[in-house]
């Protein structure tokens, strides 16, 4: 059985629907500020960063709410919430949705503003779906998918005429990666896998699995068992992971209050890349005081790989998020080519991909802060 590629998820996290995700987060947040430490970040001011006009502008776009896609949430962005940063810095009102898998339809909808998506092929499977949505930021051009295989199979032609494990669907870069090694892939047993519980390969339920770079092999290693992991990148096979995508007539509309959102993002990720408990323990104390366990060494790891697969993986020349419309043409080609898209010719890569969003905020890689030499 050989299944259709489309678009899939990581079904670990926790599906909840978007009413109660808003009142989940709602609470979810005035737990967090009412403990979180005072803000340490560098940037400090006295009072908004930018001038009165963008800042009253910024108020007039009301409410910005961003759409956390999958499990606990980013910690930079929850951070900067917490700390008060979009406020106090971009005169932003922003708050975070959380534990929802139909980020992008409630984006598209305007019942929310920002959401992110797992890589450039999913954001032109939405526009093919004629969601109303536009990249704004693309903050690796590393895939995350990757694939496990038992202790024995050190090469993946092995795996001809055995069963792998995959989730929903086969993500493009690792048929691309299977095909490049040699191997007959019409010989594989594909068996969708709804438990996402990566012990069944090394329980010889499959003999290999579809997985997360910063995710599954984490949860092995942590119980001391042995895999193989196979990386598409090393095969030549190029990728991408996190797509900030905002609903397009909100930008059009609040071009500013976009801008000013991902710039703060951006800073706040540096600044939690220097300081990553202070950002892992305010999620860490939400998801705990929402009555849910939290596992910090394997959110701090994950985080970390995260953040590696970003620094090390922009455009030459380039700073964490900025994009071309040239830069997705490959994932695109690779859609057409493997029928995951009907309406080719209707995508205008130039209208998808907003690359002025984020080039504004870099000089020469380097991210351009206000009032700062």
């Amino acid at each position: 059985m050989n299944p259709t590629h489309s678009r899939g998820v990581r079904a670990w996290a926790r599906s909840l629907t978007a009413t109660v995700a808003v009142v989940a987060t709602t609470a979810f947040l005035a737990a967090c500020s009412s403990t979180a430490p005072a803000p340490a970040t560098t940037e400090t001011s006295s009072g908004p960063l930018i001038d009165a006009a963008r800042c009253a502008e910024n108020e007039a776009a009301g409410k910005l709410t961003y759409v956390n896609t999958f499990g606990n949430p980013r910690p930079e962005i929850l951070y900067a919430i917490t700390q008060g940063w979009y406020k106090d810095n971009f005169c932003l009102d922003v708050d975070m949705v959380t534990d929802t898998k139909t980020s992008t339809q409630i984006v598209s909808a305007g019942t929310a503003q920002i959401t992110s998506t797992g890589s450039i092929s999913n954001a032109i499977q939405y526009a093919d779906a004629g969601l109303n949505l536009t990249a704004i930021a693309t903050l690796s051009y590393k895939s995350q998918y990757t694939l496990l295989t038992q202790k024995q199979y050190t090469d993946l032609k092995q795996l001809e005429g055995k069963t792998i494990g995959y989730h929903t669907i086969v993500p493009i870069p690792l048929s691309q990666m299977l095909t490049k090694a040699g191997v007959d892939v019409s010989t594989i047993n594909w068996v969708n896998d709804t438990t996402y519980n990566p012990t069944l390969l090394t329980s010889g339920a499959y003999d290999a699995i579809q997985a997360y770079t910063n995710n599954e092999p984490l949860t092995l290693k942590s119980k001391g068992l042995e895999f193989n992991e196979y990386d598409p990148g090393d095969y030549g096979i190029t990728g991408s992971s996190n797509v900030y995508l905002a609903n397009t007539t909100y930008l059009n509309e609040h071009r500013s209050a976009v801008q000013d959102w991902l710039l703060q993002t951006l800073e706040a990720y540096q600044y939690c890349e220097a300081n990553i408990d202070d950002c892992i323990s305010v999620v860490q104390k939400a998801v705990e005081d929402s009555g849910q366990s939290y596992d910090k060494q394997h959110e701090t790891d994950s985080w970390m790989l995260t953040r590696q697969a970003m620094d090390e993986n922009t455009l030459p020349g380039k700073g964490v998020g900025q994009q071309t419309p040239e830069a997705w043409q490959g994932e695109f080609i690779s859609l057409v080519q493997y029928d995951q898209i009907k309406n080719a010719r209707s995508i205008d890569l130039t209208k998808l991909v907003d690359s002025t969003i984020a080039d504004e905020l870099y000089e020469d890689g380097q991210l351009l802060w206000p009032g700062k030499d």
